[in-house]
């Protein structure tokens, strides 16, 4: 899985989530054309795998538990 540009299946595949999300992440401006994936007429959208990882580091890890209160005081 060495690979840096995606289809939309394959990167669908590696982040475990449908084909449908990641559509829906574009139409919502999530992944930006430029940034995270290109496009050509008659050739498939491609996703940069670089670009997909550095938008996602930032988050936290949903397996470490918050605090129950979490928040200002």
């Amino acid at each position: 899985m060495n690979e840096e540009f995606l289809t939309i299946e394959q990167l669908a595949a590696r982040l475990g989530w449908e084909p449908k999300t990641i559509q829906n992440k574009i139409a919502k401006g999530v992944f930006k054309k430029g940034v995270h994936y290109s496009e050509a007429p008659e050739l498939p959208r491609l996703f940069k795998w670089s670009a997909i990882l550095s938008l996602y580091e930032w988050e936290p890890d949903p397996k470490i538990p918050m605090a129950k209160r979490y928040g200002m005081k």
